[in-house]
């Protein structure tokens, strides 16, 4: 168990870690880390774990990659469909003109539309008013208020994004009402609840439903962070980390004083933790199972930031710009040169299932999340190559599933492949592989 982190490893897995200078003191002198097998490693030890954040330059995503909706080179429309909003375009740009005799014909055969499309955006012309939004959606601190609320409280219903937030949380509707508004979006619809002592805020604009799914999955068990937000840069993952904390977290300014996340969905839960860690702050995760008289009847997940550690995420939160300098001490973590140091608290053993070796045809290299590989080598060239042409083949046909090895740091020790992450994370990893290209 690591600082509050516990995890289940064979005993001859090697893992990046330090091992303590002195048998009472703890580390005096910092090293950097090696691999060292677990049997190896002791109470009061150290695991080093990665904490770099990967930013990305992108400023805006492009709505079309999101939502099934007739889309041009500047909008994406509500009501018409893909031959309509060209000829609706087309009609705008040329100032509906008259035709001649076999003109329209021609126009329509040229352009490759359908008689009913270029009848639906005349009458669109005629109404004086039309569906659309910007193709590209800035992003900003607007969308990442969406998304950080609707990663904590939102749902879609009918293709409308709905909140299911408290009685008293009538601001957070606000702050949803405010960023829908100023990303071109539609308004919302309240209700209230007194008998839940709830409030529920819909949006009505089914392009946001589509588009916030489209970002982090649905369901409580489906939800991700999505990677645009995990590589964003500072300001705007930190608006979305603040908006899911608003909506699931609690905040304890008492002598407990701690800042907490509460999850039914680990993947979530840890992939919070990892960003955070990015910025200088260490939690721990503890499991809470249900009892005979919860409310809940699945585990949930707990992220805590506690006493040094609570003051840095309410000033990371408030802010929305990083802490001048990490915060760490030997019980919650040290951060060194990329890494998080965390503290070994206790070791012991647990019962496992038989594992089973086995081998793949051809170069013997396979990444199964959730599965020790054995015997096997990534070639990084090969992968690299691979990848590639994968992602080639999917680009011309969206209904080809690339054959993607996921990139996590196989090294082979001793004739085993030894993956450097944890599964919790493979599986979050290749969540998010696959829901970024759409298969």
């Amino acid at each position: 168990s690591l600082a509050a982190f516990p995890f289940e490893v064979s005993e001859d897995h090697p893992l990046l870690a330090v091992r303590r200078s002195h048998k009472h003191r703890g580390r005096q002198v910092w090293v950097d880390p090696e691999f060292i097998p677990v049997e190896s490693l002791a109470v009061g030890d150290y695991v080093a774990y990665p904490c770099g954040r990967t930013v990305s330059n992108i400023a805006s995503l492009d709505l079309a990659n999101y939502v099934d909706r007739g889309a041009t080179d500047r909008y994406v429309y509500r009501r018409l469909s893909q031959g309509a909003a060209e000829s609706y375009e087309w009609l705008e740009e040329n100032s509906d003109p008259a035709f001649g005799s076999g003109e329209r014909k021609a126009l329509l055969a040229e352009k490759g539309w359908i008689e009913r499309d270029f009848v639906n955006a005349q009458a669109m012309r005629c109404e004086g008013k039309i569906e659309r939004v910007d193709r590209f959606v800035p992003l900003g601190r607007d969308l990442a208020t969406l998304v950080g609320y609707f990663l904590a409280e939102g749902c879609a219903r009918n293709s409308l994004p709905n909140f299911a937030l408290h009685a008293k949380e009538g601001w957070i509707g606000d702050e949803i009402e405010a960023a829908a508004s100023k990303l071109g979006f539609h308004g919302t619809s309240r209700y209230h609840r007194p008998e839940q002592n709830g409030l529920y805020v819909e949006v009505q604009d089914v392009l946001l439903g589509e588009f916030l799914v489209g970002l982090c999955g649905k369901g409580f068990a489906g939800k991700r962070i999505p990677q645009e937000f995990s590589e964003a840069g500072d300001a705007v993952v930190l608006r979305m980390l603040q908006c899911l904390f608003a909506g699931d977290g609690c905040d304890f300014r008492t002598e407990t004083n701690r800042v907490a996340l509460k999850l039914a969905n680990p993947s979530m839960l840890l992939e919070a933790r990892r960003i955070l860690l990015s910025f200088g702050v260490i939690g721990g995760t503890v499991r809470e199972d249900p009892t005979e008289t919860s409310l809940f009847r699945t585990p949930s997940y707990h992220l805590n930031y506690n006493g040094p550690q609570a003051e840095a995420m309410r000033a990371l939160l408030s802010t929305n710009a990083p802490l001048p300098q990490p915060i760490g001490d030997v019980s919650s973590g040290i951060i060194r040169n990329g890494y998080v140091m965390l503290r070994i608290a206790s070791m012991e053993e647990v019962k496992v299932p038989t594992v089973i070796g086995f081998q793949m045809h051809g170069d013997k290299s396979f990444c199964v999340a959730g599965v020790a590989t054995h015997n096997t080598s990534i070639d990084l060239g090969a992968w690299k190559d691979q990848v590639a042409q994968e992602v080639s083949r999917w680009k011309l046909d969206r209904n080809y599933i690339p054959i993607l090895p996921l990139p996590i740091g196989n090294q082979t020790i001793g004739g085993d492949g030894r993956a450097m992450m944890l599964t919790g994370e493979i599986e979050s990893a290749s969540g998010t592989i696959l829901a970024g290209l759409g298969v």
